[in-house]
């Protein structure tokens, strides 16, 4: 039988991410490795010990903060021409436009003049 959880402190294979060593005693989910189980820990207690020096915004992992550090770094975004929301990628902006606007999917494209991109100062 296929395993394809694999356990990185024993190195034991499990068939499903639950059967996995290291517990969450909160919600039951399984982690291979006990460094995954503690930052998830923190999805519980609402612990957020990592701020945006620019806007103050707390996130629990550091991974999360660095990729909210990008929108302050002016990169180039992909803006939603129905409601103005702006995605770094342009598959977020797929996924959105499909999910909060499926209508305006069946309308033809901007014109091109408008753009999908815009890099702000």
């Amino acid at each position: 039988p296929r395993r394809p959880h694999r356990c990185t402190d024993c190195g034991k294979a499990y068939g499903t991410a639950s059967a996995l060593p290291h517990r969450c005693p909160q919600c039951g989910k399984g982690f291979s490795e006990r460094s995954n189980l503690a930052k998830h820990q923190l999805t519980h207690t609402g612990e957020r010990p990592h701020r945006c020096a620019q806007c103050g915004r707390g996130f629990s992992q550091k991974a999360n903060l660095r990729r909210h550090q990008e929108t302050h770094r002016g990169a180039e975004l992909h803006r939603c021409a129905d409601c103005g929301r702006a995605f770094r990628h342009a598959r977020r902006l797929a996924q959105h436009r499909r999910a909060c606007h499926p209508r305006a999917l069946c309308a033809p494209p901007p014109p091109a003049s408008m753009g999908l991109c815009v890099a702000s100062d």
